[in-house]
């Protein structure tokens, strides 16, 4: 039995709002997905910047096993226009919905490291790595 509903995020299987971390011209590209419940099965799209994205850098599928329905976008984050915030909306004749994602801006991508000291996850490396070496970290 179908029940009718407008659409709703499935936050379990969704890119979290804020978790996205990317450097400036880094060649891998940034996957956001947005995964939708709701009967008629909504229509997807996702905009940055109140503008679509170009149909070639997303995916919609909805399996007819699923009462799923899933959106997922490729980004390159080749310069600063790229990062910022995007907008999944999904829309049905019961209602519509939207979830945020941020790309958030982590440095500049290097070639010699695949990324810079400057992002979060690089920050404190160098000092632990004197440490070790002078043997005061285990």
């Amino acid at each position: 039995m179908l029940f009718l509903g407008p659409p709703r995020i499935n936050i379990a299987e969704s890119t979290n709002r804020t978790e996205l971390y990317s450097y400036a011209g880094n060649p891998s590209p940034v996957t956001i997905h947005c995964v939708w419940w709701g009967h008629p099965d909504p229509t997807l799209s996702i905009r940055k910047n109140n503008k679509l994205l170009p149909s070639e850098d997303v995916q919609v599928r909805a399996p007819e096993d699923s009462l799923l329905s899933y959106l997922e976008a490729t980004v390159m984050t080749d310069g600063d226009e790229d990062f910022g915030t995007y907008t999944c909306h999904a829309t049905n004749r019961l209602g519509s919905a939207t979830h945020v994602v941020v790309i958030n801006k982590a440095g500049k991508w290097t070639e010699r490291t695949g990324r810079d000291r400057t992002g979060p996850e690089g920050r404190g490396r160098r000092k632990r790595r004197r440490r070790k070496q002078t043997g005061e970290m285990e």
